[in-house]
């Protein structure tokens, strides 16, 4: 199962075209999602807002495992988590 502190990689994530206008200060980047802020870290793994619906912006709640197993059934998709 993926651990949160070394498996998200913020730079990666903010910077894979699904999200935008996050802004990077060193370590830290920050966005406003409605009238909400959130500033992520990566080391130590941190997410800073003032709702709680922003802190699942990285799906912190999410069971991995499940996710891997019902993916997984396909060969390619198997195959493709490996790497």
């Amino acid at each position: 199962m993926p651990d949160l502190h070394t498996d998200i990689n913020i730079r990666e994530t903010i910077n894979s075209g699904q999200v935008f206008l996050w802004e990077n200060y060193g370590n830290e980047w920050f966005v406003i999602d409605g009238h909400d802020i959130i500033m992520a870290r990566q080391t130590p793994f941190e997410v800073l807002t003032f709702s709680k619906k922003a802190k699942k912006f990285f799906r912190e709640d999410d069971n991995y495992e499940k996710i891997l197993k019902n993916i997984t059934k396909d060969k390619i998709v198997k195959k493709a988590t490996k790497h």
